[in-house]
């Protein structure tokens, strides 16, 4: 599904957070997994569920966004749109509390912290240019 949106700056952005998300995670579980015995069981939950929501949310910003390109319906984009947008402010937060807990490995916080905003610059004009067709109509009354 990438290799047709291989030249969209948005989907190239989303597809760079993406990757290092799970850079990230895998590094983050290597060490857990190096030190297991040394965590408390709150800690080993935190930093489970941490990674778990990490991972569901960079891909739910990858395939919400891929398919949203695909996809010539305005509904279909905004709830996507929307749904990428709740990603990335959820990857933010995971992202800031393993940080705050002494999980994070900060240069990928920083750089993951950059690649956000550098995505955000490209995703709110794409936003913009998402527009009901005439006579489109949704049978939920939004359009």
């Amino acid at each position: 599904m990438l290799s047709t949106n291989a030249k969209n700056p948005l989907i190239k952005q989303a597809s760079m957070i993406h990757y290092q998300i799970h850079q990230m995670i895998n590094e983050l579980e290597y060490r857990h997994q190096q030190n297991e015995n040394s965590k408390s069981v709150y800690r080993k939950n935190l930093l489970e569920d941490s990674l778990h929501y990490m991972r569901k949310n960079a891909n739910v910003l990858l395939a919400k966004l891929t398919s949203a390109q695909q996809i010539d319906s305005y509904c279909y984009k905004m709830e996507s749109a929307w749904l990428v947008r709740k990603a990335i402010r959820e990857l933010k937060n995971d992202i800031k509390s393993l940080e705050l807990s002494g999980f994070a490995i900060k240069n990928q916080s920083k750089v993951l912290s950059l690649e956000i905003e550098n995505f955000k610059r490209l995703f709110a004009p794409w936003v913009k240019t998402i527009q009901p067709k005439t006579g489109e109509q949704d049978e939920w009354g939004f359009i």
